[in-house]
């Protein structure tokens, strides 16, 4: 795996979440590259099976209604993983995590101010996401 491969995999899932894709922050391995201030040495980077987000919940019901949100634009539930936040889209497994424990039972404690203070980083002229600053990302890690 490569900064490409993994800047694709981000790419491809904000496509498919279009209009809620300012409802969530991409964090994990995955977005490790973006932090290069020299992408030509991000070229090797942590091998990371999945892309990982954050959105901001504080309760099971608005979890239920995200699933139903997500469902509706081709995510699916990916049950046998046994990950209760994993969806899979166009093959890709996608994390998606809550900012508040109270949504589905864990977090990570610097979720609530990571998304808050999240970063716009440009993947390329049509695509932009938001991450966490880099001292949110380090401290999430």
């Amino acid at each position: 795996m490569n900064i490409h491969e993994n800047i694709l995999r981000i790419k491809a899932v904000s496509q498919v979440l279009s209009e809620l894709n300012e409802e969530f922050v991409f964090v994990g391995g995955a977005t490790v590259s973006l932090y290069a201030s020299n992408p030509e040495l991000a070229t090797e980077v942590r091998p990371t099976d999945d892309v990982d987000v954050i959105v901001e919940l504080a309760s099971y019901s608005g979890y239920s209604k995200l699933d139903e949100r997500l469902r509706s634009v081709g995510f699916q539930n990916d049950i046998e993983s046994g990950v209760i936040c994993r969806y899979r889209i166009q093959r890709i497994i996608v994390d998606i995590m809550p900012t508040h424990p109270e949504s589905i039972g864990f977090s990570n404690q610097w979720y609530p101010d990571g998304f808050a203070n999240a970063v716009t980083c440009r993947l390329d002229d049509q695509t932009s996401v938001r991450i966490f600053s880099l001292p949110y990302f380090v401290a999430s890690k």
